[in-house]
């Protein structure tokens, strides 16, 4: 049973992920370079999430593109980024760097997948600034974990982290049909957990230090957000107290996203 709540979400939730959504109707999905997704996956990827719908995000004077990348190289080719520490000292993994071979490996695995939606940002000059995704995709209860990373320092502390979180909220509800949405953060980095909170995640536990950063251990949080089309499905009595704000706050989020995210 669907149950619709939110305005504009409710009219989106429920739909499920086609291929042909992605590549039917009179004109083609392109990039703001023309790429064209249609065909791209059409002759690659018809099995697979890793290519999804792309997006516009208006966030206050910012303007960014989540499109798919383009080719393994692509990806391949961001690899100094990924490896700076500067930027993954805040990410929940491994605090040593990548290679592009490991990249690689990383992108045959995702192109595989039917488990993984993958994005990289791009601002409106064409530079790319970050990437996000979607991962751990499970049908069989409807959940998936998010994450992103933007490694470009002039677009930190904007809130553009948060505009992101909205659209895999956004996406992750209206096209995958996804229940619950779920996502780590180190105790460090708190821009982003508050992030998470003001989008209407719920802290629901939290491990001992297992990252070595900076010479200190360093813990981290553990997040949950219910879709809220579902909640009485997912409560099968009343909604935890526990819950109450963070769903009150969802339902705002999803209603401020569908203000800012456009799929192109």
């Amino acid at each position: 049973m669907l149950l619709c709540r939110g305005g504009g979400i409710g009219r989106r939730a429920g739909l499920r992920i086609q291929w042909a959504f992605a590549r039917g109707g009179s004109s083609p999905l392109r990039g703001t370079d023309g790429f064209n997704l249609n065909n791209y996956l059409e002759d690659n990827f018809k099995n697979s999430y890793m290519f999804g719908r792309i997006m516009k995000i208006r966030w206050k004077d910012w303007i960014v593109t989540a499109r798919p990348f383009k080719s393994e190289e692509e990806y391949a080719s961001y690899f100094k980024y990924f490896s700076l520490h500067s930027v993954r000292k805040y990410f929940a993994a491994s605090p040593y760097g990548v290679t592009a071979t490991q990249l690689k490996d990383d992108y045959r695995l995702a192109v595989n997948s039917r488990e993984v939606v993958r994005w990289a940002i791009e601002d409106k000059e064409g530079q790319v600034i970050g990437f996000t995704n979607i991962f751990n995709i499970r049908e069989a209860d409807r959940s998936a974990w998010i994450s992103y990373m933007i490694w470009e320092k002039k677009y930190w502390g904007k809130g553009l982290g948060y505009a992101l979180i909205l659209s895999l909220n956004l996406y992750s509800f209206s096209l995958l049909n996804i229940f619950s949405l779920w996502a780590h953060v180190i105790d460090k980095n708190i821009a982003s957990w508050k992030s998470l909170e003001k989008a209407g995640y719920h802290r629901w536990g939290e491990h001992p230090p297992m990252y070595f950063v900076d010479n200190k251990w360093l813990g981290g949080y553990y997040y949950v957000l219910y879709n809220p089309s579902y909640t009485d499905g997912i409560f099968k009595k009343d909604i935890p107290d526990s819950l109450k704000d963070s769903l009150k706050k969802a339902e705002d989020a999803l209603k401020e996203a569908d203000r800012i995210v456009e799929f192109l």
